[in-house]
């Protein structure tokens, strides 16, 4: 070990406070409970000491060799570091970073800034590989304090890379902020308007969305710009209902991560909600097969007892919704009893961790399982609970959930509660303002069939799917259509109606 750096070993030891040295103590025995702990030995003796030396070390302290001194002299300053930031979880990048900064505030307050920066160095090797851009620019501002305070020998080559860095940081800081925001405004914007915005509003939305995208270029931005910038295109599509381009934003958020691993680990979620969006169009986009391989996508991190509550908890979510569509979108009932009741463990054990949405959709998810194994009456108790529930909700999914209510009393052959929530459904929708065709042509067609007798219900249904058709031509509804499957569920009664 150089010179500089036994110097720094024995400063940093004599900048400790009895407090500090006794907790460091304490700390040691700890780890090693059992055998000697050399670098508590080295400290022991530095504590006493009035000035290092490297010969008295090694005579005074013979359990110690010279071969040995240079690896339990590291230890020893990382120990000590380590002690002083005992709350710290190291596993992760960003926590590690935090870390260093820690270390440098402590260096720096005892006047040893030249350490400061070397720590400062180590933490913006991990912010680079780790693309922890905030953190980068927090090291480089703590950096540019020290280098402006003191004379730290530092080229001018080194002060201009400095200054070249922070803009660069300064400039990704504002540029995710800005995306970040946007998304947040095209994500309200479709839960304040629900997916059937007027043409005037989605014009006007797009406008503003174009105007504020035209300062990027994607080819010049970070990883995580390029995240957010990717997002931001998918929600704008996705309020315009063009699936497709959503997969394929979707798929370019998606690749990112696979792309460059370290970014799950910055931010595990992110990755998690990217991958979700993703399959979640394959769903909307009928890509059925596709769906179908990567359904349990999400089963390793479902079951990595390692990872936080929070991320735990969504990749367990996200493992019931992709596992939900895709028995839905295979059109059979094979494997829904496992896959319903491991919906009601979740939401028996988690249900207070999520929001009202979350839970609602878990539930409209349970429903159409059971609807497609005709099992109405346990479907009828999922659907209630996302009707009776006193949480805000988007008014959108409670028009489809009563629509749905109404199929399941026609099956059950419950016409008198049928027509009652008929009535209530076609007053709800007009009132909510959130009806779409779909929905007008499913209640004018209820009304007509409970109307109706016996004999003409097999041409008032083929009349719905003549409509249906008619809707599913002009493309203005696909949400609905992935919600409920009108058309499968009249061509099963006109297929049984005809065997009758």
């Amino acid at each position: 070990m150089s010179s500089n750096r036994r110097d720094m070993l024995f400063d940093l030891v004599k900048s400790l406070s009895k407090a500090e040295k006794r907790h460091f103590k304490i700390y040691a025995k700890s780890i090693n409970q059992d055998g000697i702990v050399l670098f508590l030995d080295l400290f022991n003796y530095m504590d006493k000491q009035d000035h290092f030396d490297t010969l008295l070390i090694l005579r005074d302290l013979p359990t110690i060799n010279e071969s040995q001194l240079s690896n339990v002299k590291r230890s020893l300053y990382n120990h000590i570091l380590s002690s002083l930031s005992l709350l710290y979880d190291l596993k992760k990048p960003s926590l590690k970073i935090r870390s260093f900064m820690n270390y440098t505030e402590l260096l720096y307050a005892r006047g040893l800034y030249l350490q400061s920066l070397k720590i400062l160095l180590r933490a913006k090797k991990i912010a680079l590989k780790s693309h922890e851009d905030e953190l980068h620019l927090d090291i480089i501002n703590q950096e540019q304090k020290i280098q402006s305070r003191h004379i730290t020998r530092s080229t001018t080559t080194k002060m201009e890379e400095l200054i070249h860095a922070a803009n660069d940081k300064l400039n990704i800081k504002v540029n995710i902020s800005a995306l970040s925001n946007l998304k947040l405004y095209l994500q309200r914007q479709f839960i304040n308007h629900g997916p059937e915005l007027s043409c005037t509003l989605i014009a006007n939305i797009e406008s503003d969305f174009e105007s504020k995208m035209l300062g990027f270029e994607v080819q010049t931005l970070s990883l995580f710009e390029q995240i957010y910038y990717y997002q931001c295109y998918y929600w704008m599509f996705y309020l315009k209902q063009d699936f497709e381009q959503c997969y394929h934003f979707a798929q370019k958020c998606d690749s990112l991560f696979n792309q460059h691993p370290s970014m799950m680990e910055k931010d595990f979620d992110l990755f998690l909600i990217c991958r979700h969006h993703l399959l979640n169009m394959l769903f909307f986009t009928k890509r059925v097969d596709s769906l179908n391989k990567y359904c349990n996508s999400f089963k390793p991190y479902a079951e990595d007892k390692s990872l936080n509550l929070n991320s735990f908890l969504l990749a367990n979510l996200f493992h019931l919704l992709v596992n939900c569509d895709n028995q839905l979108s295979k059109q059979n009932s094979h494997k829904t009893n496992k896959l319903i009741k491991a919906i009601k463990d979740f939401l028996d054990q988690y249900s207070n961790h999520f929001d009202s949405y979350k839970i609602k959709i878990l539930h409209y998810k349970a429903a159409c399982l059971y609807i497609i194994n005709n099992h109405y009456n346990p479907a009828i108790d999922h659907l209630n609970e996302i009707i009776n529930s006193k949480n805000p909700l988007r008014q959108e999914i409670v028009s489809y959930t009563r629509i749905l209510l109404i199929i399941c009393y026609i099956e059950i052959q419950n016409d008198e509660l049928a027509m009652h929530f008929t009535t209530q459904t076609k007053r709800y929708i007009k009132l909510s303002n959130q009806s779409n065709e779909q929905m007008r042509t499913a209640i004018n067609f209820f009304l007509k069939l409970l109307r109706s007798n016996l004999l003409d219900r097999p041409m008032l249904y083929k009349d719905f799917l003549n409509d249906l058709e008619k809707n599913h031509a002009c493309g203005t509804q696909k949400r609905a259509i992935i919600f409920i499957d009108f058309k499968r569920w009249v061509n099963s009664k006109v297929k049984s109606q005809a065997l009758s």
